[in-house]
């Protein structure tokens, strides 16, 4: 039993420091894309927090904003592969990310602990992301490539549409007039 409780506190311990180090890395990477004032690539990161871990489309960063352009869509692979916070796979509009639970979770505890400190918000981000969501899914299947594009997007639009009514379901704030 002595050992059980041991392996315990060390697996405590360890992932105490595995979520630590990942804020850590997260928070580095906020500063430096801060200083090379390229935060809508840092924004594209923390959107990684509100959806599935597999098969993410990549051309869904590419509509979370009117700065995303091929090449900013290109620093934030590099800056996914170049952390460890995921794989991609494809090439060009069928390209993929997987990322884990790990970085989902580490993402969301860096928000908790900035998010009164910046101007990025859980509103802001999700409204990125439903933006997103309807210029890729307003669209006619008229080739097998668009309904293969959305039949990936459901779940993601899925886990993004449960966040806002968690977050609805959340304290009421009140508006003074």
């Amino acid at each position: 039993m002595l050992k059980l409780e041991k392996a315990i506190a060390l697996n405590e311990t360890f992932d105490e420091t595995l979520f630590s180090s990942l804020v850590s890395i997260i928070r580095d990477m906020h500063q430096k894309h801060m200083q090379e004032d390229k935060e809508n690539i840092f924004e594209m990161i923390l959107l990684l927090q509100y959806l599935e871990v597999e098969n993410i489309p990549v051309v869904l960063f590419a509509k979370t904003s009117y700065e995303a352009s091929d090449f900013s869509i290109d620093e934030f692979i590099h800056e996914i592969k170049n952390s460890s916070f995921g794989t991609i796979n494809g090439h060009d509009d069928d390209r993929q990310l997987n990322t884990h639970d790990l970085v989902k979770s580490a993402l969301q505890i860096y928000m908790t602990e900035v998010e009164t400190d910046v101007l990025i918000t859980n509103e802001k981000l999700l409204g990125k992301l439903l933006r997103a969501f309807f210029l890729l899914m307003d669209k006619d299947n008229k080739q097998k490539s668009d309904l293969r594009r959305h039949t990936l997007l459901v779940p993601h639009a899925r886990a993004v549409l449960e966040k806002l009514k968690s977050e609805m379901k959340g304290p009421q704030k009140v508006h003074k007039t």
